[in-house]
C-alpha cells in the first residue's frame, strides 16, 4: 500500500511550538530565534544545487540557506522547511539537501510535503491566519497577509486556499498552460490536468501575466 504524508502530525508539531512560545502575533514569529532555541544555527551562505541544507550532529544542527534567495519570505520558509525535517524526521537522516522543488512545489516525497506543512503552520499558524479569511479570499488579501506574516506570496496564497472554508482553488500557470494547482479543504472534487490549456474566457487566463512565482487564480 502506498504511503501518504502525515500532515496532521506535521501541523500539530508546529502548532505545539507556537503554543509553547506563547506566540500571539505574526511579528513574534522570528524563525531564526526559534531555530536557535531548538539547537539549530541558521546562516545564509553559498550553496550549490539546492536552496537549503540541514546538518544534524546529536542535538545540535546547522541550517544553511542559499545566498541566491533574496526574498525574505522564501528565506523564512526554507528555514521553516528544514526545521520541519529537524523536528519530524529526527531519527531518519542526519543531513538534508533540499531543492526549490522540495520546498516550493508542494508535491513530491512524503517527508518533503510534511516539512512544507510544518513550515506553513509555523510561519502562518491557523489560530492567527484563519480569522483573516472570514470575508473571503482574493489576490489583494494574499498580498496583505504575505506582508503581515513575512511570507512569500506563493506560500501565503497556498495557505489561504488550505485554510479557507470557501470552495476555492489556486492555479499556477505559464504560457497559458497549468503548471500545478491545489484545491481547498472544501473543494468539490474538480480535477485539473497538468499542462492543460487555460480557457481564454476564464479569470485564470486574465491573470496569466502574473509571474510564475505568484498565484494565477484563486
Amino acid at each position: 500500500m502506498k504511503s501518504s504524508p502525515d500532515l496532521v502530525k506535521a501541523t500539530a508539531a508546529a502548532a505545539q511550538l507556537i503554543r509553547e512560545y506563547g506566540i500571539v502575533s505574526p511579528a513574534q514569529i522570528i524563525i531564526e530565534d526559534i531555530a536557535m532555541d531548538l539547537g539549530v544555527l541558521t546562516k545564509v551562505a553559498p550553496l550549490a544545487g539546492a536552496e537549503a541544507h540541514l546538518l544534524r550532529k546529536g542535538n545540535r544542527g546547522v541550517i544553511r540557506v542559499s545566498d541566491r534567495i533574496t526574498e525574505l519570505g522564501r528565506r523564512r520558509f526554507a528555514i521553516g522547511h528544514e526545521l520541519g525535517h529537524w523536528h519530524l524526521h529526527t531519527l531518519q537522516v542526519p543531513t538534508w539537501l533540499c531543492t526549490s522543488n522540495d520546498i516550493h512545489a508542494y508535491r513530491g516525497p512524503d517527508r518533503e510535503i510534511e516539512a512544507n506543512s510544518f513550515a506553513a503552520e509555523l510561519l502562518m499558524p491557523s489560530s492567527l491566519f484563519r480569522p483573516h479569511l472570514k470575508p473571503g479570499i482574493s489576490i489583494a488579501l494574499a498580498k496583505a497577509l504575505a506582508s503581515e506574516f513575512m511570507t512569500s506570496l506563493t506560500a501565503t496564497a497556498v495557505r489561504m486556499v488550505e485554510e479557507s472554508s470557501d470552495e476555492c482553488y489556486i492555479i499556477f500557470s505559464h504560457d497559458g498552460k497549468v503548471t500545478w494547482w491545489k484545491g481547498g479543504r472544501n473543494s468539490l472534487g474538480l480535477w485539473i490536468e497538468s499542462a492543460q490549456e487555460i480557457d481564454p474566457q476564464s479569470f485564470a487566463y486574465a491573470c496569466d501575466t502574473i509571474p510564475l512565482t505568484q498565484p494565477a487564480c484563486m
